[in-house]
């Protein structure tokens, strides 16, 4: 039973996330994804141009900013992610991905522009980026 409630009160303080969030910005759609934790985050985006979508990634009640990506939806890639600093190893950048493959249906490739954290995280997939 407290469970039940634990996870009612979970579903209604997103909404109210989700509310308040669609209230400051022009979204197209809104999702949820959770990190290694199991923390939940609200995931915004809207069409930046016609190539290019950007999702926003928000934490808490507040609606934090802590991660951003830009889809190039043409050639099938991010073209830039961005994760602040304090969310930095909690999985936020794999689940965002992971919606964005799920919404598009077909996996993300890598893009030509890569740091480090990319490469790392691209070869935890499998992808080996050295040549």
């Amino acid at each position: 039973m407290a469970d039940l409630k634990r996870a009612r009160h979970g579903a209604e303080k997103l909404q109210s996330i989700y509310r308040r969030l669609s209230l400051k910005r022009d979204i197209e759609c809104m999702h949820t994804i959770f990190d290694n934790e199991g923390a939940a985050y609200a995931v915004a985006h809207r069409r930046l141009d016609g190539q290019a979508l950007v999702y926003t990634v928000h934490a808490g009640d507040h609606l934090e900013l802590v991660a951003r990506a830009v889809v190039d939806v043409a050639r099938g890639c991010v073209s830039e992610v961005l994760v602040w600093p304090g969310w930095h190893q909690r999985g936020v950048a794999a689940a965002l991905y992971r919606l964005i493959e799920c919404e598009h249906a077909k996996a993300l490739r890598p893009s030509p522009a890569r740091g480090v954290a990319g490469r790392a995280f691209w070869a935890s997939r499998g992808i080996d980026l050295s040549a």
